[in-house]
């Protein structure tokens, strides 16, 4: 429990060194006057500190709602400017078949990966149950963003100081 509460005081003190370059309005003293001749742009006021690092961190967990739909915002804003590159990823591998259709050989694409040509019902029932049991667990609970496996990696993350799994979806895998 000590490993988890000296976590929790490093990232209060890291929110609260990462608050030091934002000005806190509300309790700043008033901007002095600046010396003859300086353009105004280079009187820099420092930040009054007017809260503790637990204090500081509370405010971060309200505003963090608001601050991820920003982010996402954002993230969506940058993805439309620019998309990723969807023709290499539709280039397929070359095949070889015979005069009934099967396969004799198959070639790699020119990055290296092997794209073949399949549908879901080519493939054996068993090994889809296989896969989504072993990579994605709640695959058909959610619409391709696991928040559970997401809160979960984070608190690994945190507890651990280095990643210890990671928390991306099926759909995240096929999307990359």
């Amino acid at each position: 429990m000590a490993r988890v509460a000296s976590r929790i005081s490093l990232v209060a003190g890291l929110c609260a060194a990462m608050s030091l370059g934002q000005h806190d309005h509300h309790n700043a003293p008033p901007a002095a006057e600046p010396a003859v001749g300086t353009p105004a742009k280079y009187n820099y006021q420092p930040r009054v500190k007017t809260s503790s690092p637990e204090e500081f961190l509370v405010q971060r967990v309200v505003r963090a709602p608001r601050d991820f739909a920003t982010l996402c915002r954002m993230l969506d804003a940058l993805d439309k400017a620019y998309p990723p590159p969807l023709d290499a990823a539709q280039q397929r591998s070359f095949e070889v078949l015979d005069r009934d259709g099967k396969l004799l050989r198959a070639f790699a694409t020119p990055d290296g990966r092997w794209r073949l040509k399949t549908t879901a019902a080519e493939v054996d029932p068993l090994f889809l149950r296989m896969l989504v049991a072993y990579e994605d667990q709640r695959f058909y609970e959610h619409h391709g963003v696991d928040p559970f496996a997401l809160l979960r990696s984070a608190w690994q993350l945190v507890s651990n100081a280095r990643i210890v799994s990671g928390a991306s979806t099926l759909s995240m895998q096929v999307a990359r």
